[in-house]
């Protein structure tokens, strides 16, 4: 089902089952970093180490506010590269791009992660 569609008002508050049925979908498909097909189809991605709550974070986001929430765990080998995935930094660079103007995007470097 197209998101859009289903989902006219998102990220705005929805009870649309259709919409959360979608947004649960693509929770499940994209949680804790199991595919990086379709991430710039995100309203949101979660970068964090394991056991922080990601998983329950994009679950109750895509319930109680209609947003298609992807989640990546940070690994010890991140932090050795001191640089996130590539398709993560792909997600970064095009929303930065996107929100030029409209404020202050958050960035990788708030886990200490250089661009």
């Amino acid at each position: 089902m197209d998101y859009a569609t289903v989902c006219p008002f998102a990220p705005t508050l929805t009870h649309n089952r259709e919409c959360i049925g979608v947004c649960i979908d693509f929770w499940r498909a994209h949680d804790d970093g199991q595919s990086e097909h379709d991430l710039d189809q995100s309203d949101l991605i979660l970068v964090g180490v394991s056991r922080t709550g990601k998983t329950s974070t994009a679950l109750y986001l895509a319930t109680h506010y209609g947003l298609r929430v992807a989640s990546y765990p940070l690994t010890p080998e991140d932090f050795e590269r001191r640089r996130l995935p590539r398709s993560l930094l792909a997600q970064d660079a095009a929303r930065r791009e996107a929100a030029d103007g409209v404020g202050q995007p958050l960035g990788p470097w708030r886990a200490g992660l250089a661009p």
